[in-house]
């Protein structure tokens, strides 16, 4: 066996780097909103209320994460990492896929360039790094697209590498139901690729050759019939399908992944990360046009993806068309981005001379500046989405050290917040450090309780009432607030 190459070492060294920094993230960053919404609704409510959707807000049950995680937490205890382990193991599975994809479709500088453009974005980073079905999907994606490329690569369709992308794309689905689109683009092109293809076969073995090759797309057809359907019928019942935008597929889709990862730059490098992007996709689609006219090396596997990507965005457009369906955006949008990047690395792969350096060598720009942007935006404390939650931790130390220092120790603490803290403070005082405080409710900020938690712009409103500042926190500008008059559980007499 060859030894691998200083491109491939390197990346190795990347895909080693990303994962410590989700696994760091795993573990430091505080719960957020979501996920423990989804660990004190659905996770406490155990496998049939998440199998059956019974209960609150279904759009936060994604069906695979929430049983995976409620094992995790069963086994591992009641631990942030334990959520979150099923969407770390994804960023293994994602990290080494991506590779082996990008290798095999491009060069191994181009491959290099688009293993960092794509797992040093900032925003797919922050979602392996939580307990939601966002990145244990893109886990079960990337993998799938690996089985299309090696099945669509050779004339012969492989039946056995279609079949095991299909059953990845089904796990994909109940994580994230958005790639139920990407089954069907998959499907579509699988079909296209068979029509196109020269008739070899004899009219009368035609019929059963047709029928071998449907097997796998109509196994996992029914599969999703009897899961995923019925899911989708639920939650557009309930009214749980709100989520996304109505602008448009490039403002909602492309335009919120390309802002939520360069988030807190300037406006000014979002607009040209746009129209750069956008450049790429009229590049790409000259390329798809010259390579039907003239096949070339790698022609029939970039062609292959662009068909994927193609039919996934005319897939989401004619849902907006004929359903109303809404358009993906920001985090569930990102199930996009694989695409995009292998798309354009494929063209690199196969675009013509002498284009070709040119091509190269701005798609190696591209995935430096995605390096860059990874360092600039780095943090292992705090997530972006959910930013209000980030100093929650720190906030019951607190509490836990005042309450210990003052009289009524020994009782339990009432605190009143805003409701977007109360999912992750009713999971954390249910652990043996913050057992002390009392169940938190969505009442309202200033209702009657020893202490309030309040959002750095209910400050005002806070100190108008009466309340001192105990302590306010630089990360969040949340604030920790005293009641102008000391309630019972506070009194030495209690």
């Amino acid at each position: 066996m060859r030894p691998p190459s200083g491109l491939a070492l390197a990346a190795a060294v990347l895909g080693v780097l990303f994962l410590a920094y989700t696994s760091i993230r795993a573990v430091r960053v505080p719960l957020t909103h979501d996920e423990a919404f989804t660990a004190n609704v659905w996770v406490a409510r155990g496998p049939l209320a998440i199998l059956t959707f019974d209960g609150p807000e279904r759009a936060n049950n994604h069906l695979l994460n929430s049983l995976l995680s409620g094992a995790c937490q069963a086994v591992f205890g009641r631990i942030p990492l334990a959520l979150r382990l099923p969407n770390l193991i994804a960023h293994a599975v994602f990290l080494v896929a991506s590779w082996r994809l990008l290798s095999r479709i491009a060069g191994k500088g181009v491959a290099l360039a688009g293993f960092a453009l794509l797992n040093g974005n900032p925003l797919l980073l922050e979602l392996f790094g939580l307990a939601r079905g966002y990145g244990l999907a893109l886990g079960f994606v990337a993998p799938a697209l690996l089985f299309a490329v090696r099945a669509l690569e050779a004339e012969e369709i492989r039946l056995g590498d279609e079949a095991a992308c299909y059953a990845l794309l089904v796990c994909g689905v109940l994580a994230q139901l958005i790639v139920l689109d990407v089954f069907a683009a998959v499907a579509v092109t699988f079909a296209l690729f068979r029509l196109v293809r020269p008739a070899r076969v004899p009219a009368q073995g035609r019929l059963r050759r047709v029928v071998r090759e449907s097997l796998p797309v109509v196994a996992a057809s029914l599969c999703l019939l009897a899961t995923a359907v019925p899911i989708l019928i639920c939650m557009r019942r309930a009214g749980a399908l709100y989520a996304g935008g109505t602008a448009g597929l490039w403002h909602d889709t492309v335009g919120s992944v390309v802002r939520l990862s360069l988030l807190n730059l300037s406006p000014l490098l979002v607009h040209a990360a746009l129209a750069a992007l956008g450049i790429g996709l009229a590049a790409l689609t000259v390329l798809a046009a010259y390579r039907l006219v003239r096949p070339g090396t790698g022609g029939r596997v970039f062609l292959a993806l662009f068909s994927v990507l193609v039919i996934l965005c005319a897939t989401v457009q004619a849902q907006h068309v004929f359903f109303g369906a809404r358009f993906p955006e920001d985090r569930i949008a990102t199930v996009f981005l694989p695409f995009v990047v292998f798309a354009l690395a494929a063209a690199c792969g196969t675009t013509p001379a002498p284009f070709d350096r040119a091509a190269g060598s701005v798609f190696g720009a591209a995935g430096l500046l995605a390096l860059a942007l990874f360092a600039r935006r780095a943090n292992l404390t705090r997530s972006d989405l959910w930013w209000f939650d980030a100093d929650n931790v720190h906030m019951l130390e607190d509490l836990d050290r005042l309450r210990v220092s003052r009289p009524g120790a020994f009782h339990s603490v009432r605190l009143s917040i805003n409701w977007l803290f109360e999912p992750s403070l009713n999971w954390y005082r249910q652990t043996e450090e913050f057992a002390f405080l009392s169940p938190v409710s969505r009442d309202g900020s200033f209702e009657a309780a020893d202490y309030a938690f309040v959002l750095g712009q209910d400050e005002a409103e806070a100190v108008r009432r009466g309340y001192r500042v105990l302590t306010r926190y630089a990360g969040t500008g949340n604030v920790l607030l005293e009641p102008p008059a000391a309630p019972p559980s506070a009194r030495e007499d209690r």
